[in-house]
């Protein structure tokens, strides 16, 4: 089974810095490359650490695929939400904060950040089989979606959201838009991201309007 990624302490800063070579190294031929190119010989080129201590820190070449794995994702989620929470916390009414995760969207889908959602579709389906990565993945979407959780908890404590709302559930149904952009990828027959923003915004608008009874 691969080594899960190391945990180092504020005490150890020449392997953390051995650590971050490596891992930079390996996400530069995971980028170039993919998984199955990876080259052990490049990573300690660029990276100018020796095998042994690639060996000691990560165990072997799945460990050191997994914690750059894991770092790749945790920089693309966190990449996103900046995005989202940056534009959402400054919202001045439901209709504000529907047109500002609108906005928020269409930056997240746009086209030139197609390869960063295969990037992380391929992450998510490369976790079903290495119980260590999966676990930090799922570590890493938990802080993510406590984050925007939390900010729509601020937008809710000013009157913004409705009370008595499943705010987790709306979290994870938010973030699910941007994921369901790599649908569109790859669809033979062209979604403008227009539509696709318009509808995640009808979308919205329907869970977070408020109802009325029937008389």
């Amino acid at each position: 089974m691969p080594a899960a990624p190391p945990r180092l302490t504020a005490k150890q800063p020449r392997a953390t810095s051995t650590v971050s070579g490596l891992i930079e190294a390996a996400i530069d031929e995971l980028e170039a490359r993919g998984e199955s190119g990876l080259r052990l010989d490049t990573v300690l080129a660029q990276s100018g650490v020796s095998l042994g201590s690639l060996y000691h820190h990560f165990t072997n070449r799945d460990g050191l695929i997994d914690a750059a794995r894991l770092t790749q994702f945790a920089r693309i989620v966190t990449a996103d939400l900046d995005i989202v929470c940056g534009t959402l916390s400054e919202a001045r009414s439901l209709e504000d904060l529907i047109n500002r995760f609108c906005f928020a969207t269409m930056c997240s889908v746009s086209e030139d950040r197609a390869p960063v959602r295969f990037e992380r579709i391929a992450m998510i389906a490369g976790a079903g089989t290495r119980p260590s990565l999966r676990s930090g993945l799922a570590a890493e979407q938990s802080k993510a979606t406590i984050r925007l959780t939390e900010c729509l908890a601020g937008l809710q404590q000013r009157g913004i959201i409705a009370e008595g709302m499943d705010l987790r559930t709306i979290a994870i149904f938010m973030q699910s838009f941007i994921l369901g952009q790599v649908v569109a990828d790859l669809d033979t027959t062209e979604t403008l991201a227009s539509n696709w923003v318009g509808a995640v915004g009808q979308a919205l608008r329907g869970i977070l309007a408020p109802t009325t009874s029937a008389p």
